[in-house]
């Protein structure tokens, strides 16, 4: 009992302690969350002077550390599930059809790929499949609303140190150099951003489903450090998906002073940040006139035209999977191409017209069972997590369907999307009633 008590004084938050008997499988569960989770604070791709993480160099046979990692923890947890006999998760009726779909339209862009003499046929969808895996082993983890709660707050407290280090880091003058030459930010990294995206919509959301002075404390020093760490980076895109979610769960709670404290908070960092924040937000303007602060608004518009000119010429099959597509107005930038700013013309280049009726009916269906499900769940604290999930995902469609990549792309967000669909599928399950 007091390896348990002393436990628990590392992670305060913690509202449902687990019982004696369970204190085992609950220490179990903190430290492969913690490991997973800690995956989210390593960059995958250098950019801007800050370099890639050695856990996804090339390790064996084509597989990179961080594969070799996770397909340890995918047997470690496949032999658990054939001795205990558990479930896998669950797809609704409703995401089925549209699985199907996708499944057929990556069969058929790997196919097409292949006989082009394609190379790396995986790259592009290899992070979903590591991601997939990852949606079981959270549902072996999290099969009640208190172990989603626990697992909430172990990412919280993961997300919060490593947000705290950098913005300690800004202030102490040792920033990166962001998208605006000249000026540093505390980080560059996307899918780092876009995890403290998630956090500040966490922490705004459950600072009001809390009870206890404490922990609504707690939730809200993590969700005002997200929140500037956000703002601070200069990433418009990110921005706009916190706008987004912010918007979402404010509209799910008819909760307006939820989103004017968020609309105050903006405008006092506004005012303290002076003109550089106003013109980066009036960059966001695709056709602005050209300045430092929107010095990437004409690649990011040409990137889109050369891959619509790639779409023109292959309307039905894409181009397949395993090659990249010759750009020619941003050539300067890349000569060839392997993703496109915009997710929409980003799975038609590469999966053809099908992967894209896929991708919209997916996430369509998708939406709407996250809508339904936050409406008709009991639970508190689970219908708060599933509108941050909504929120959250939906934030991220919108915003890719302008100049930003689709959010599949990457380890670090697959961890964060996968986190929700895993522990919502197990959590449906366990309620007693299947959503169709």
């Amino acid at each position: 009992m007091t390896s348990e008590v002393q436990f628990e004084a590392v992670l305060p938050a913690v509202a449902h302690r687990d019982e004696p008997s369970e204190y085992v499988p609950s220490l179990l569960r903190r430290i492969t969350l913690t490991l997973i989770f800690a995956l989210v604070c390593f960059r995958e791709h250098a950019a801007t002077g800050e370099p890639s993480s050695l856990l996804y160099d090339r390790a064996w046979a084509g597989f990179r550390w961080v594969d070799l990692l996770l397909l340890g923890v995918f047997y470690v947890h496949a032999l658990w599930i054939l001795k205990t006999r558990q479930q896998l998760p669950h797809l609704p009726r409703s995401l089925r059809r549209s699985m199907l779909l996708i499944l057929g339209a990556v069969g058929v862009a790997f196919f097409y790929g292949l006989y082009q003499g394609g190379e790396h046929l995986y790259f592009d969808w290899r992070n979903v499949l590591l991601g997939a895996g990852l949606a079981v082993v959270f549902s072996c983890w999290i099969q009640t609303s208190a172990a989603l709660e626990d697992a909430l707050h172990v990412f919280a407290w993961v997300m919060s140190a490593r947000i705290l280090y950098l913005l300690g880091n800004f202030i102490a003058g040792r920033g990166v150099e962001g998208t605006v030459p000249g000026l540093m930010t505390p980080v560059y990294d996307g899918p780092t951003i876009d995890a403290a995206v998630f956090l500040a919509l966490l922490a705004f959301r459950f600072t009001q489903q809390e009870v206890g002075r404490l922990r609504k404390m707690l939730w809200l020093i993590a969700g005002i450090a997200a929140f500037l760490l956000v703002l601070l980076s200069l990433r418009r895109s990110f921005w706009g998906e916190m706008a987004i979610g912010t918007a979402v769960i404010a509209t799910l709670q008819k909760n307006r002073k939820y989103l004017m404290a968020l609309v105050l908070l903006s405008g006092l960092v506004f005012s303290y940040g002076g003109s550089r924040f106003y013109l980066r937000a009036e960059s966001l303007n695709p056709l602005a006139e050209r300045s430092s602060y929107a010095i990437t608004n004409e690649d990011h518009v040409s990137d889109l035209l050369d891959a619509f000119d790639v779409v023109k010429e292959n309307p039905v099959l894409g181009i397949g999977l395993g090659h990249p597509y010759k750009t020619r107005r941003i050539a300067d930038w890349k000569a060839e191409s392997w993703e496109v700013h915009n997710g929409l013309l980003h799975v038609w280049v590469f999966y053809g017209l099908l992967g894209l009726i896929a991708y919209l009916s997916f996430h369509a269906s998708l939406f709407r069972w996250l809508k339904k499900f936050q409406a008709t769940e009991a639970e508190p604290r689970l219908r708060a997590f599933c509108q941050v999930g909504l929120a959250y995902l939906f934030g991220q469609f919108c915003i890719s369907c302008g100049f930003a990549p689709w959010f599949y792309g990457q380890l670090q967000s697959d961890i964060l999307i996968f986190f929700i669909l895993g522990s919502l599928l197990s959590l449906q399950r366990r309620t007693w009633r299947r959503l169709p």
